[in-house]
């Protein structure tokens, strides 16, 4: 796919750049009006990337707060939990995705 996005890195030698890629910024709406046309498995490299990025950064006192929250209520009551299969299922069933 070549529309001007690439997950790749530059590579060196490109006619008329000195060896290196000229970029412009990217707005986040543009990123996601591109989204559309990667193939899948670029979509699986975004968002993995992404998943990194999230898994790096540290939890806010807020996001803490309801960690623990949904611990304690799991501790409470576990027959209350389902698995993300039949949570899944559910969410599909009531989108009919």
């Amino acid at each position: 796919m070549n529309d001007g996005i690439s997950l790749s890195p530059p590579k060196p030698g490109l006619a008329g750049t000195g060896g290196c890629a000229r970029f412009h910024a990217v707005s986040p709406s543009e990123i996601l009006a591109q989204l559309p046309r990667l193939t899948p498995a670029e979509r699986d490299a975004v968002r993995s990337r992404l998943d990194d990025l999230d898994a790096s950064a540290p939890l806010t006192a807020e996001e803490k707060r309801l960690v623990e929250e949904r611990v304690a209520a799991y501790r409470q009551n576990p027959g209350a939990a389902v698995s993300w299969s039949v949570a899944e299922a559910e969410i599909r069933k009531e989108l009919r995705l």
